[in-house]
């Protein structure tokens, strides 16, 4: 007959390094999770900062705007300078097409 203890004992098994309980795969995930936020961050600045004609009409649209509402409270030079930088923003907006 065989003894169970002896035989575990003499095969000197330490299995302590195994990760039985699932130690260590939090960080892994916490890992993957931050490479994965950082990738989507990356996009989305991207996005943000990409120019592109849509982008300049809508400044255009504001600054155009902006002018009528100070024109309308009688400031003739100030709305001046913001039409001219809607024509501005226009102006590159149609050269990025």
């Amino acid at each position: 007959m065989v003894n169970h203890k002896k035989a575990y004992k003499s095969l000197n098994l330490n299995i302590s390094h195994l990760n039985i309980e699932g130690e260590g795969t939090m960080s892994t995930w916490l890992t993957i999770l931050i490479i994965l936020a950082a990738i989507v961050l990356a996009i989305v600045i991207y996005f943000a900062v990409k120019q592109s004609p849509e982008k300049f009409y809508r400044k255009a649209k504001r600054a155009h705007k902006k002018a009528e509402k100070i024109y309308n409270t009688g400031d003739y030079d100030l709305a001046d300078e913001y039409y001219q930088q809607a024509e501005e923003f226009r102006k590159t907006a149609r050269e990025m097409s």
